[in-house]
């Protein structure tokens, strides 16, 4: 049986054994079978309780082996240890479904963790699909049917719920779910294998996650893509936390945390991140009410000259402009005004509202918003009583998405009618928009296909090899060879002993060089004084090699030291960040941003999960503010962005076809107007 076929009997089952329902009935009772009968469910149930014959008119049963007949789905509510024995018979009788509510698992303690590795054996192999444990398990509104212990109304809205919280389950004041799913521990069922049960279910429009961790990233990042150029899928991840990042040793590590991590695989994979409860609603209402969204430009009418610039001071936030209004318009509109008066936007409308009308004077400026190419959605402000306005207009053109920040006392009119939303901020209403746009931004842009590059893969597995038989964990020079050995340049060097060798390699290399300490002990050199660049002649390099290796021994005087690489003085180029970082969810992470010394001070970075497209690799770049210096800022040449694009696609395949690289660092990666080259250049093995 499929994943869909499998969710769908715990979603939709014709038949349900309740094992372990409690005996207590009536208003606060939390009873599971109560709930389905006040929902309505039209199947069959089977309580089971050994202490009970009847229940709520219902025949219980002793156990689960004494039903004869047939079931769909087995929901699970006994004590934590008497868990495993009820899945084994479940899976005897030939039950593919079980949830199981009971809590105190590997949430709880050691013997929990044991009773939940217990119920992971029982089901291997078996084909029984487990929903939990510590999940209250579904809602279906269309049907309906519940699993949840808490009482519920029933409202059929097109929105579905993945949670791992059931506090969540129905959703939130502004945000109704009709569907719902508590992944609970998630044992079995995951983030992907719901998703896949909502991907082409045509109650649902659009799907909302509460993440606090995903187990399998790899497969959740696969399932995500397909299924968000389908519906919008909105995700607010909880449990941010730097703790990660503070562990890591390198760069890449340390820029790569864990939420930055889940940023970027959100990103990848066309969801929408919001930051609170409240966006659920907001973007919820607007996705579900609005029409498309064409553009960023937008046209704003206010009868407040203040509302007006408090909205145009929000814009660039979201990624809008003014719209620049048309010729057009302003014939249309200008009569209202008076003489001294400019149509310019945002639209003031006060003095002309109070000469003509307001409501007539109203119409007539969203009317021309309406007709006005210039103009991609229209921002209103307003007093309560105008949204009736401007839901006749909108109802009339149904042609761009109306946005309404009402402002003033409350009244009793309705505050969101088909075809126009309102918000009570400007920044509510704008950042609702936005998330229309990222989202049909994604949904017009390729997929893309991964690029494979002919690299020697022999050589790396050679180098890889003897490193391990050295018990080295840390990698210097060597990735210089694995770097080459996948397509990227590296900057000349060499590896030398004494003042003498140093003396050699800088006249056969050609100053000026750089002196860099050599150790697989030191993981940053420049914190040791382990850099000296810029060296010009042999007199210099006689004195910054004798005074950098005595800074050196007296800063660690217990390391190692392997030598001293020499190396080309690269003085040109944009100096960026390349690298990756292993994680345990998602495997292989690339890091992309600007480079040098303030690298994790600027914190200008970007994250993709391999396998990488070109179409990832662009919008890592382009997210970052280094990317404006690539362009050419300020008179300053063009970088070589296809070359750079070539250098993350290279190193996404690198990482992915050697999971023994737990970190990589290329920093700086210098970047000329054609081409580049690696300067520095470290790695972390497993």
């Amino acid at each position: 049986m499929d994943v869909k076929a499998n969710i769908k009997k715990f979603m939709e089952p014709r038949s349900v054994a309740l094992i372990g329902v409690s005996s207590k009935v009536g208003k606060g009772a939390l009873n599971v079978l109560q709930n389905l009968i006040h929902i309505g469910f039209k199947g069959k149930i089977f309580p089971v309780n050994p202490n009970i014959n009847e229940l709520l008119g219902q025949k219980v049963f002793p156990d689960i082996t004494s039903i004869s007949e047939d079931i769909d789905l087995a929901v699970v509510m006994t004590p934590r240890h008497l868990v495993p024995k009820v899945v084994e018979r479940c899976s005897s009788k030939g039950i593919s479904s079980v949830l199981i509510i009971t809590q105190g698992f590997i949430e709880a303690d050691e013997e929990g963790r044991a009773l939940q590795s217990r119920i992971d054996e029982i089901v291997r192999g078996t084909g029984v699909s487990v929903l939990g444990p510590n999940s209250i398990g579904v809602i279906n509104h269309f049907i309906p049917f519940t699993t949840s212990f808490i009482p519920t109304k029933r409202e059929e809205n097109p929105i579905g719920f993945i949670s791992q919280s059931g506090g969540f389950l129905e959703g939130f004041s502004q945000f109704k779910v009709g569907k719902g799913i508590d992944l609970g521990n998630t044992c079995d069922i995951d983030f992907a294998d719901a998703l896949t049960y909502f991907e082409d279910d045509p109650q649902i429009h659009m799907i909302g996650l509460y993440v606090e961790s995903i187990k399998n990233g790899k497969k959740f990042l696969e399932i995500a893509k397909r299924v968000s150029r389908k519906k919008l899928i909105l995700v607010l991840k909880a449990g941010k936390s730097e703790a990660g990042a503070n562990m890591a040793q390198s760069h890449s590590g340390s820029l790569a945390g864990e939420d930055f991590i889940y940023d970027a695989v959100f990103k990848q994979a066309g969801l929408i991140r919001i930051r609170s409860v409240e966006e659920f609603g907001d973007i919820s209402k607007a996705f579900l009410t609005l029409p498309p969204v064409k553009g960023t430009r937008i046209g704003i009418i206010t009868p407040t000259g203040a509302g007006g610039i408090v909205a145009v001071d929000n814009l660039q936030e979201y990624g809008f402009k003014l719209a620049t209004f048309s010729e057009d318009l302003a014939e249309q509109v200008k009569t209202f005004f008076l003489p001294w008066q400019k149509v310019t936007n945002p639209l003031d409308i006060m003095s002309a509202a109070m000469a003509h009308g307001y409501k007539k004077v109203f119409t007539k400026a969203l009317e021309s918003l309406f007709q006005d190419d210039h103009v991609d959605a229209i921002f209103c402000i307003l007093g309560e009583p105008t949204l009736k306005t401007v839901t006749e207009v909108a109802h009339r053109y149904q042609t761009k998405p109306v946005v309404s920040w009402v402002i003033g006392q409350s009244t009793d009119s309705p505050r969101d009618n088909i075809l126009t939303v309102s918000y009570p901020t400007p920044e509510r209403g704008l950042r609702s928009l936005a998330a229309l746009i990222e989202h049909q931004t994604f949904l017009t842009k390729k997929t893309g296909e991964q690029k494979t590059f002919v690299v020697e893969r022999e050589r790396v597995k050679k180098t890889l090899a003897t490193a391990k038989r050295n018990n080295q964990g840390f990698l210097g020079t060597e990735v210089f060879s694995i770097l080459s050995a996948y397509g990227i340049p590296v900057a000349s060097f060499k590896v030398v002993k004494t003042k003498e060798q140093a003396l050699k390699a800088a006249k056969g290399l050609g100053y000026p060089v750089v002196l860099k300490v050599c150790s697989s002990e030191i993981s940053h050199k420049s914190d040791v004084g382990g850099v000296r660049i810029g060296i010009r002649d042999s007199r210099e390099l006689k004195f910054q090699y004798e005074d950098m290796m005595t800074e050196v021994f007296h800063r660690t005087s217990n390391t190692k030291v392997d030598g001293v690489i020499v190396q080309q003085m690269v003085t040109e180029g944009v100096e960026l960040i390349l690298g990756a970082k292993r994680n345990a969810q998602f495997g292989p992470v690339v890091v992309f941003g600007w480079g040098g010394v303030y690298t994790e001070l600027l914190k200008d970075f970007s994250c993709g999960v391999p396998p990488l497209t070109p179409q990832d690799v662009e919008r890592m770049i382009s997210s970052t503010k280094v990317s404006k210096l690539l362009n050419g800022f300020r008179g300053a040449p063009s970088a070589d962005r296809l070359f750079l694009e070539d250098c993350i696609l290279r190193v996404s395949q690198l990482v992915s076809e050697f999971p023994e690289i737990v970190e990589l660092d290329i920093n700086p990666l210098k970047l000329f107007s054609k081409g580049g080259v690696a300067i520095d250049v470290r790695a972390v093995i497993a």
